[in-house]
């Protein structure tokens, strides 16, 4: 993850993080304990993953998802958990010679009606900067493509879409627009079943277009699609962009790290009115991780109106949420944060909550993390109702039985 100073380019990318000192709008926050059960604690056996995610279910009740670390060649791994625990390692990266095959997947895998695995490693591939890659339920792994990290792009870091056809499309967080500083602020990319890479955009690399997604797309029923940068446009602090079904990208928010929040790392929603929720990192009140801002949950309007929803308050609510929204029949908005709530995890910032928001902007805590052999840390939820009923899944990727993080349900 990486925050960006305002007006510079992505070539210039802060190490250090900024305070900030806008106060968020009034929110209210309350606690309510769920039913909370560890599926799996990472660790437990020789060559297991570290630093979990649950992306996705089949309907035989198993889950699956992905370790950015651990495995045999200590790259990350794909994994599925049946509904009695037992956890298989589908496939452990860097199994070639030169990690051609990828290491450290991050962010979500997602599954076709064969139950085939598609995601993105950040790093490996054939030139080093990352891939696209499948993963079939006999644990054979194919690459897709391999990022060069020029023209296509490189480094994606922010998972993939699949449209009917079987299309992918993802980010990549650099690469694209070279010419100024060698690094690039990323592209949006489509990649075709037959391995065809099309570059949808490229990022401009002043940033004023957004700079450094990292976070899955979303696609209308036009074949619109959406999206967040981390970093980039008119303050700095990230966007919210619609790139058309004919290529064209509109910038539909800016944030400026104050209020409205800032430094947006995660996915978006989309209700059946066209309006866009979403979490920042970053922004809100002042506090939280490296005092960036402890991050807000918003809505965004399609007139462009941006309203925030929940500004999160550096204590037991949690804070700096991270991972796409989920919605119920009632509008309730459910996520996780990283950070804040009890503060034994990552460096005393906190071991995060799963929190939920109403339509009134109430927030509720599910579940605080402890830190122990609960986990700490998630990074996002999955839910399917017709399958799950109450009940959420996640992953959280510290602390557990063996200190590498834990798969989780909460039934709320």
């Amino acid at each position: 993850m990486m925050i960006a100073r305002p007006g510079v380019s992505c070539g210039m990318l802060l190490s250090t993080l900024l305070a900030i000192s806008t106060a968020a709008s009034p929110s209210t926050a309350s606690s309510r304990e769920s039913t909370y059960t560890v599926l799996y604690a990472f660790g437990n056996q020789e060559g297991d993953g570290v630093g979990p995610s649950v992306n996705v279910h089949d309907r035989m009740g198993n889950h699956y998802g992905r370790t950015i670390s651990g495995g045999a060649n200590s790259a990350g791994t794909v994994f599925k958990l049946s509904p009695d625990g037992t956890e298989t390692i589908l496939y452990s990266f860097c199994s070639r010679k030169n990690c051609s095959d990828g290491e450290q997947p991050n962010d979500n895998v997602i599954m076709d009606k064969r139950r085939n695995l598609y995601g993105t490693t950040q790093a490996g591939g054939k030139y080093g900067q990352g891939e696209v890659f499948k993963v079939t339920q006999a644990g054979t792994e194919k690459v897709l493509y391999s990022f060069t990290g020029g023209s296509d792009g490189g480094y994606p870091v922010g998972g993939l879409l699949r449209d009917g056809a079987g299309n992918l499309y993802g980010t990549t967080d650099s690469g694209g627009d070279t010419t100024e500083w060698g690094s690039g602020c990323g592209v949006v990319f489509k990649l075709a079943r037959d391995g065809t890479e099309t570059v949808l955009h490229v990022f401009e690399d002043n940033g004023s277009d957004g700079a450094s997604p990292e976070a899955p797309l979303i696609m209308d029923a036009n074949g619109n699609l959406y999206g967040t940068t981390e970093a980039g446009g008119t303050h700095g602090y990230g966007t919210v962009f619609e790139i058309s079904s004919s290529g064209t990208e509109m910038i539909l928010y800016s944030f400026a790290n104050g209020s409205d929040g800032g430094q947006p790392l995660s996915g978006l929603m989309m209700d059946t009115s066209g309006n866009l929720y979403g979490v920042t990192f970053g922004g809100g009140q002042s506090g939280c991780f490296y005092y960036i801002g402890c991050g807000v949950v918003y809505k965004l309007a399609p007139d462009g109106t941006e309203t925030t929803l929940y500004a999160f308050k550096s204590g037991s609510d949690g804070g700096n949420p991270y991972g796409t929204l989920i919605t119920d029949s009632r509008d309730d908005l459910f996520g996780a944060t990283t950070d804040e709530g009890n503060s034994s995890c990552d460096e005393n910032y906190g071991c995060g909550t799963i929190f939920e928001v109403t339509p009134d902007d109430r927030e509720t805590v599910l579940y605080l993390f402890k830190g122990l052999s609960d986990g700490g840390n998630a990074g996002g939820l999955i839910w399917d109702p017709a399958v799950q009923k109450d009940t959420l899944y996640g992953g959280a990727y510290s602390a557990g039985a063996y200190g590498d993080g834990v798969a989780f349900s909460l039934t709320k």
